[in-house]
């Protein structure tokens, strides 16, 4: 049996508190664990502009603006999943003590957003590994 969602429909979904507790629960672990990506992003670019980091011996081959233009371009990529995970936790906070379900809506789709970067991301990292590793050290 299928069951097609109809925008219109007038049915509502309600929760519980069993189902709020566990909602509050998820947002507070999302919230710590994208402040702590977040801060280490952060701490991450900082090591990486000075000569604090201990990879940056391996990067000095690599002109400065280069170096810099890699490591900002990684950052930037990395830093949409903690700001996603951060607007979850803040709109579920938001949700949950309005009783809102537009908001709670929206704080889903920051979570949708959060997988699908990560997604992206992997799927990006696994094509050029196999791309790098198989396809031209083969061929080297």
């Amino acid at each position: 049996m299928e069951i097609r969602y109809n925008p219109h429909d007038s049915k509502s979904v309600e929760l519980d508190l069993n189902a709020i507790h566990h909602l509050t629960e998820i947002r507070y672990w999302t919230f710590a664990i994208g402040v702590v990506g977040l801060v280490a992003l952060a701490t991450l670019l900082i090591a990486s502009l000075t000569d604090w980091a201990p990879w940056v011996v391996y990067l000095e081959k690599i002109p400065y603006a280069g170096r810099c233009f890699m490591i900002s371009l990684v950052l930037f990529v990395m830093l949409w999943p903690g700001y996603f995970l951060v607007r979850f936790s803040l709109c579920t906070r938001q949700a949950l003590s309005r009783r809102d379900s537009k908001q709670l809506a929206l704080s889903l789709r920051y979570l949708k957003k959060y997988y699908r970067s990560v997604a992206i991301i992997v799927f990006t990292s696994v094509s050029l590994y196999v791309f790098f590793e198989v396809l031209v050290i083969r061929v080297a």
